[in-house]
């Protein structure tokens, strides 16, 4: 039977388990055990087994990326699929920086609210909407929007950070 500590772990770790399902985000996978038609893979950042369907190859310890396609909290079973084509950060930094020379709107998805701004994911990378880059019609209720996509405005972009507005931008 486990104790009150180790269930709240486990939520926490179910949590993420469903917001990296409900926003297609990349996790790295160690595989561990082949199957007739695919893997049994350790997702890293949680120590979560999962079965990741594929008819490519690979050798035991092998890490890759994937993405959660099922959860099912009540059986705890995980269902992965390889991430076939994953752009590198340095072609997604590219993509960024050229979104802000232009300053043309790119799609990112809301993923928390954090410090009264947005968490958000934007080409897989999480980024950060602050409070003052938010429309007022926004701010009635910031949490209705937490998984919706929106058009943001790259204000600043490096490796470690990504800062954006849901404000259209003026030329200067």
């Amino acid at each position: 039977m486990l104790g009150p500590e180790q269930i709240i772990e486990r939520a926490k770790k179910w949590e993420i388990v469903f917001d990296a399902y409900d926003n297609q985000r990349p996790l790295k996978v160690r595989i561990e055990k082949e199957l007739k038609k695919g893997y049994l893979a350790r997702i890293l950042e949680l120590d979560l087994i999962g079965y990741l369907r594929t008819k490519k190859k690979f050798n035991i310890n092998d890490e890759v990326l994937a993405i959660i396609t099922s959860a099912n909290y009540v059986n705890k079973q995980i269902e992965l699929k390889l991430v076939d084509v994953l752009m590198d950060k340095e072609k997604i930094l590219k993509i960024l920086k050229k979104a802000k020379k232009l300053n043309k709107p790119i799609k990112a998805r809301i993923t928390n609210v954090a410090n009264g701004g947005f968490e958000i994911l934007v080409l897989g990378q999480k980024g950060f909407v602050p409070p003052s880059h938010i429309p007022k019609k926004f701010s009635e209720n910031l949490y209705i929007h937490i998984g919706r996509e929106y058009n943001v405005y790259i204000l600043r972009v490096n490796e470690n950070n990504i800062l954006a507005s849901l404000r259209e931008l003026n030329e200067n």
